[in-house]
């Protein structure tokens, strides 16, 4: 008898042992949860737009840090910047959509198209 005893001690503490790291685990899974939803709340993005030597060139901001200077058109084979301020400022804010969706903010030149951003003759 004493021998059967020990064994159901030592099955309530596996029990009590198992549930509690189960419901340690849900807390930190749940405040995980919440920092990043927090996180997500205060990730500001911003733009700008500025001057390069032969158009326009765009910057991307988180939290008013520059995370992207672009001074190039992307996803085309010459070094040319925008030609027009508004077609770094349509390009810009499509990638911090790209962004905001947890995407990478890559760029094809189908993208630019559909921006309609007027691009160089290649």
């Amino acid at each position: 008898m004493p021998n059967t005893m020990k064994t159901i001690d030592l099955y309530k503490y596996r029990v009590h042992f198992l549930t509690g790291g189960l419901l340690a685990l849900v807390a930190v899974l749940i405040v995980f949860n919440l920092a990043e939803k927090e996180n997500s709340k205060t990730a500001v993005y911003s733009v700008k737009t500025f001057e390069t030597g032969n158009g326009w060139g765009y910057s991307v901001l988180l939290n008013n840090r520059e995370i992207i200077h672009q001074d190039l058109i992307p996803a085309i084979s010459s070094n040319t910047s925008f030609a027009k301020k508004t077609d770094a400022l349509k390009t810009a804010d499509f990638v911090v959509e790209k962004l905001r969706g947890q995407k990478l903010p890559y760029l094809t030149k189908d993208d630019l198209k559909a921006l309609k951003i007027h691009l160089p003759e290649l």
